[in-house]
């Protein structure tokens, strides 16, 4: 598992080191933090510029990848059992 803070480059063989092998991947942005939003958008910017240079397979298996969205707050503790869930899931 990694944390990925913020795409720094924009180059595309980066990004795709980040995201090569990876069984999941999770967004978070803060709800009260407006460049949040920002960040989240530059993330799924990678992830449409990646699928749009896979191959066969992998694009049958991006097509059924589910995207799920749902409020997080650590300080609250709102949403992180469902989070955890989700990505326990993800991983082999």
């Amino acid at each position: 598992m990694e944390l990925w803070d913020v795409p720094s480059t924009p180059h595309l063989s980066k990004e795709t080191a980040y995201l090569e092998g990876a069984d999941a991947v999770i967004f978070v942005a803060s709800t009260t933090d407006a460049s949040s939003c920002k960040h989240v958008q530059a993330y799924y910017d990678v992830l449409q510029t990646i699928q749009q240079r896979l191959d066969a397979g992998d694009q049958m298996w991006h097509e059924q990848v589910r995207l799920d969205c749902f409020p997080v707050s650590a300080k609250t503790n709102e949403g992180l059992g469902v989070a955890l869930k989700l990505l326990l899931n993800c991983v082999d």
